[in-house]
């Protein structure tokens, strides 16, 4: 019994800091681990729930861009297939847009990338207001090209 429960205990905290728990609520759970030994299946869906958030939690991490809060490439990639088949389902048209913003070096190069950052997310608000509200649109950070 001793055991299981240092081996619970330990799980729970490994998953935990994977699904960026604070530490205050780590000693909650360490105690309802303590508990949740003795009831297995309580201690499963504990798990299974922090592991599920953490796993979504690393997925729109990996597709998204956290600047813009737009799709990456990853994001169009895993997107784009459904997108496909759910405007060929519903016989509508789907497009792509792409843009550049003009002299962006020089803006981070003469304002510095905080106003960079500004200037980028502008854009994407800017294009995220133009578009219908169920579309779905990448962007891309590239980097800043001679002007």
């Amino acid at each position: 019994m001793i055991v299981q429960t240092v081996a619970a205990t330990v799980a729970i905290g490994v998953i935990l800091r994977l699904s960026g728990e604070t530490s205050s609520i780590l000693v909650l759970h360490v105690v309802l681990a303590m508990y949740a030994s003795l009831s297995p299946s309580v201690l499963v869906i504990g798990l299974r729930k922090h592991w599920e958030h953490a796993v979504e939690r690393e997925r729109r991490a990996a597709t998204t861009d956290p600047l813009t809060a737009t799709a990456n490439r990853r994001g169009l990639e895993a997107n784009a297939p459904g997108l496909i088949r759910l405007s060929c389902a519903r016989a509508e048209p789907i497009g792509v847009l792409v843009g550049d913003v003009d002299h962006f070096k020089r803006v981070n190069d003469t304002y510095g990338h905080p106003v960079g950052d500004d200037v980028l997310q502008a854009v994407a608000e800017a294009i995220r207001s133009w578009c219908a509200p169920r579309t779905s649109w990448p962007g891309w950070a590239a980097k800043s090209s001679p002007s």
